[in-house]
């Protein structure tokens, strides 16, 4: 049986013309666990996230890439985000139990891994390209 419990990075996730709409957590999102299980080599292309922040219990975005943490030093690009569309996201009011914070339509958050303490800041080549964003509740980018 494995076990789960070992810290793991989650890398060559690719996302590929895929729809979000009514989601409960945001449209396409990754997320740190901790301070050393992360994502990386993530790819959302030709992705559109509509409507996609139906859920209060946190304060999301359209496409979001929260904290991510380096598999290696490799050079390139490691996140690549091209070619999407992000629409109409607005966060509930309230979302986390407070007033909306996000809702952007697509936000690179916290590199520098700042909000809960990463011990390293992610510092490898991340590309956002050929876009559409708007009316979103937050930042376009």
């Amino acid at each position: 049986m494995p076990n789960y419990s070992i810290p793991v990075e989650i890398h060559h996730i690719i996302f590929a013309n895929d729809v979000a709409n009514g989601c409960q957590i945001g449209g396409f999102s990754t997320a740190n666990n901790g301070t050393t299980a992360s994502v990386d080599y993530v790819a959302f292309v030709g992705n559109i996230a509509y409507n996609s922040l139906q859920g209060n219990s946190s304060c999301t975005s359209g496409f979001s890439i929260y904290q991510p943490i380096a598999s290696d030093t490799l050079p390139g690009t490691h996140i690549f985000i091209a070619g999407n569309f992000s629409y109409e996201n607005f966060d509930p009011n309230p979302c986390a139990g407070a007033i909306p914070t996000d809702g952007e339509g697509i936000i690179l958050d916290t590199l520098d891994g700042g909000q809960s303490g990463l011990p390293h800041p992610y510092a490898q080549q991340v590309v956002v390209e050929n876009k559409l964003v708007f009316l979103n509740g937050g930042r376009g980018i």
